[in-house]
């Protein structure tokens, strides 16, 4: 008979309490709160957060203006650069002291449709229950318990000692995993031309920057010209851009006179809050025969499709809501590999205690005006 086997625990020489942002309503902001460590359990790691993300409208989540499902009292979270501190004893390549990205993407075991965004939003009842559950507080803290499935080991020394970037820059990978997941959908040929739209905001961006990589041309459509003339020269020949004028017709027959011709792709990242959605339309009008449509962005009203161009052309239309494990580990090669360049010197690091004013920029950032484009990212 084998022995059992013990399960792990954290080092000795770790406090049994740690520092964490706490949020215990949606009418009064979190806080920072002393707590207890949070134990080891199998099928989990225990991760020091190094660098988590800060999405432009967290501040909006947390006081209920979005509806948004979480448990109270819960610390909230996000995607973190972190280091592994302890794992469970079914783990089998993770250890203590790796560098990884950490995904808060979580899954289900038992049932993989059933999907959170840990310390952020478990919308379903059965995802709710996810949420309340095991894997309920998030990564604005000193420590923090996730899946093992969830933490992704990276290659420390290529891409700090090496490249060069700063732990805080490495959360650039975060927006090209969304991106990514949409992106990996149309499944995209080297030279075929890609619409994105829109285009100037973080995700957008990432979007372009990711097709760039995987060796398409872009049209990037959207409203602000001068960010759409930033996305035009850091693409190198590589992209053009049209700018949004909310006449469907007119602006679908520019999108397709640009000298890549008619596109083979459309991909939509858009935001909550995106103002009338005529873009959409826009983009599978321009599209060529047998084209494709990946929609990831977060519009909430009902959109009208172009029923004849679709089924006359034979345009496929995917829906895609994040990313896959797959996605996620090529993504991260790319990086390491030198194909997908991060951007640098355009993240903010708060500590803990200042985590309002980084909700506050966050939100700020992503409206525009000279600082479009920066990141906010907590730093315990």
């Amino acid at each position: 008979m084998s022995a059992p086997i013990t399960q792990p625990s954290l080092p000795s020489d770790y406090p049994p309490t740690h520092r964490a942002l706490l949020l215990t309503c949606t009418s009064t902001p979190p806080t920072v709160v002393t707590v207890p460590i949070p134990t080891l359990t199998p099928g989990s790691a225990i991760i020091a957060p190094l660098a988590t993300s800060v999405l432009n409208y967290t501040k909006s989540v947390h006081n209920g203006s979005l509806d948004y499902r979480f448990p109270t009292p819960f610390v909230p979270g996000s995607n973190s650069i972190a280091r592994i501190v302890a794992v469970g004893a079914d783990a089998t390549i993770l250890k203590p002291g790796q560098l990884v990205v950490y995904d808060s993407f979580v899954r289900a075991r038992d049932d993989p449709s059933i999907q959170i965004l840990m310390g952020l939003s478990g919308g379903t009842e059965e995802s709710f229950k996810l949420m309340t559950g095991e894997w309920r507080d998030g990564t604005y803290a000193e420590f923090a318990r996730v899946p093992l499935e969830s933490c992704y080991p990276i290659n420390e020394e290529k891409l700090v000692k090496g490249m060069g970037y700063t732990v805080e820059e490495l959360t650039g990978m975060f927006r090209l995993m969304v991106s990514y997941g949409g992106i990996s959908d149309l499944e995209l040929k080297v030279g075929e031309t890609v619409i994105v739209s829109p285009a100037t905001g973080n995700f957008g961006r990432a979007a372009v920057d990711m097709c760039l990589a995987l060796g398409c041309n872009v049209v990037a459509f959207g409203r602000n010209e001068s960010v759409l003339q930033s996305v035009k020269e850091k693409g190198k020949g590589r992209v053009e851009i049209v700018k949004i004028s909310g006449n469907v017709e007119a602006d679908a027959e520019i999108l397709k006179s640009t000298r890549f011709g008619e596109p083979h792709a459309f991909f939509d990242i858009s935001p909550p809050s995106s103002g009338p959605a005529t873009y959409l339309k826009s983009g599978i009008l321009a599209l060529r025969h047998s084209g494709r449509v990946s929609l990831m962005g977060g519009i909430r009203d009902e959109i009208a499709l172009p029923h004849r161009k679709v089924m006359r052309y034979c345009l496929k239309i995917c829906g895609r809501w994040m990313y896959t494990r797959e996605n996620v580990q090529e993504m991260i090669r790319m990086v390491e590999g030198g194909l997908l360049q991060l951007r640098r010197g355009n993240v903010t690091a708060f500590k803990l205690e200042d985590a309002l004013e980084a909700f506050d920029k966050a939100e700020e950032w992503g409206k525009g005006g000279a600082e479009r484009g920066r990141s906010a990212v907590i730093v315990p």
